[in-house]
């Protein structure tokens, strides 16, 4: 069994560490941004405090899987926006 867990919630007690490990449960967590995160990152952008400029770069979206590699390869920005259309 493997258990994925994705993104951040409120700190809420229930995880048995225990039957993780006698069970031989693999967990893996992968960071996520919460919605303010968004919130104050879209504030940014469109205040003109930062922008897109050396880390990101638009691609169709149907190059999506492309993107992941060519990310995973250094030769690509960290962030790819997929577009459509």
């Amino acid at each position: 069994m493997v258990i994925v867990h994705v993104g951040l919630q409120d700190n809420e007690p229930g995880l048995d560490t225990r039957r993780l490990t006698l069970q031989e449960i693999g967990f893996f967590g992968a960071y996520c941004y919460r919605h303010q995160d968004f919130a104050t990152a879209l504030d940014l952008l469109t205040g003109g405090k930062v922008t897109g400029e050396g880390w990101t770069e638009i691609r169709p979206l149907d190059d999506g899987a492309q993107a992941f590699i060519d990310i995973d390869q250094g030769r690509a920005p960290p962030k790819i926006i997929l577009a459509t259309g």
